[in-house]
């Protein structure tokens, strides 16, 4: 269903503000993540950059609330998630 609607937004040049609770969803859908806390944003980037310093890096490296909540994931899922990140921003 998030398929169908990304793709009629992508075709409409139309944007979408989604929020998303599953770090993969975030990450599989979005082009940019604003991360808030206590009400104010924190952070906002692509993924990639949330997650890594560079993009040859096989783990998450940097530090913020967003590579912190990616850290507490399973090591299989964090995997998932940098890869999709690399994809998305260095296709």
């Amino acid at each position: 269903m998030l398929d169908n609607l990304f793709e009629m937004a992508t075709e409409n040049q139309i944007t979408v503000i989604m929020i998303a609770h599953r770090l993969e969803t975030a990450v599989t859908y979005s082009d940019k993540i604003l991360v808030m806390d206590k009400g104010s944003v924190a952070e906002f980037d692509t993924a990639a950059n949330l997650l890594m310093k560079t993009k040859s890096d096989e783990t998450v490296t940097t530090n913020g609330l967003f590579a912190d909540m990616v850290r507490t994931l399973p090591i299989q899922q964090q995997a998932r998630i940098l890869a999709m990140a690399k994809e998305k921003t260095f296709k």
